[in-house]
This record gives C-alpha cells, sequence and structure tokens, in this order.
C-alpha cells in the first residue's frame, strides 16, 4: 500500500500537470494563482496583494518557492502540499478519504473554527502563521 506522502505526491503530479499550462515543467505566479482560484484556496485563505489584512501573496510565494527562482517545480509543489495538508485538502479533492492524514479533516477543522473567532471562514496571515507553528 503507498504512504501517505505518496498518494500524495502523485495526486499532486497530476495537478502540476494540469496547471503547468505552457508545458514548462515549472509554475509561474500566474499558473499558480489560477490553480488557487480555481479551488477557491485564495478566498479561503484570504491570500491578496492589496490589503494588509491579508496574507500578502508574496510571502506565500515566499513559502513555496524554496530556491527562490521565481517559479515552482515539481519537488517544490508537491514539499510545499505535505507541509501543508490543509491546502492539499483543498487543491485535492481526490485525496483518499481513508488515508491516515484524512483523519487529521475534522481536527483541522476544529483548529480552524479556534483560529476564526469570527466565523468568517478566512484566516488573516498572522492567525495562518500562528497555525503553521503549532
Amino acid at each position: 500500500m503507498a504512504s501517505e506522502d505518496e498518494v500524495l505526491d502523485r495526486l499532486a503530479a497530476e495537478l502540476f500537470a494540469r496547471a503547468d499550462r505552457n508545458d514548462d515543467k515549472s509554475l509561474s505566479h500566474r499558473e499558480m494563482k489560477r490553480l488557487l482560484k480555481e479551488h477557491d484556496v485564495r478566498e479561503k485563505m484570504n491570500i491578496n496583494s492589496e490589503s494588509d489584512k491579508t496574507m500578502p501573496w508574496a510571502d506565500f510565494w515566499k513559502e513555496m518557492d524554496m530556491d527562490g527562482d521565481g517559479k515552482l517545480d515539481l519537488a517544490e509543489f508537491q514539499a510545499f502540499l505535505r507541509k501543508h495538508r490543509f491546502i492539499a485538502e483543498m487543491v485535492l479533492p481526490d485525496l483518499p478519504a481513508d488515508e491516515p492524514e484524512a483523519k487529521a479533516v475534522p481536527e483541522a477543522a476544529s483548529k480552524f473554527a479556534e483560529l476564526d473567532p469570527a466565523t468568517s471562514d478566512k484566516l488573516a496571515a498572522e492567525l495562518f502563521a500562528r497555525a503553521d507553528r503549532n
């Protein structure tokens, strides 16, 4: 049986290939923004380039683009999704429910509710950072 990381990596690779519209084996800012928009991740996480009450896009991108070359390769994309499972859950709807990390979803939802006392369904940048440290 495949490990949870192997399943996530396989599904992430499939998604990466679909998102890589120009077939250059990397995701540009534009391609990644399109992917996140398609899955409502930017809205759900309150990622925005215009407001200081949201997580700046530059900070989010910096977290993903580990080598700082301005584009995401498959390894960076997979590593980011392994590190941030709750984002993987948003963009990889086919992640099998019987995998061990899927059991963490109710726990993650509870943690999200705890961090989002206003029930806005959005996390401000400082709350995202605090959740990431826990």
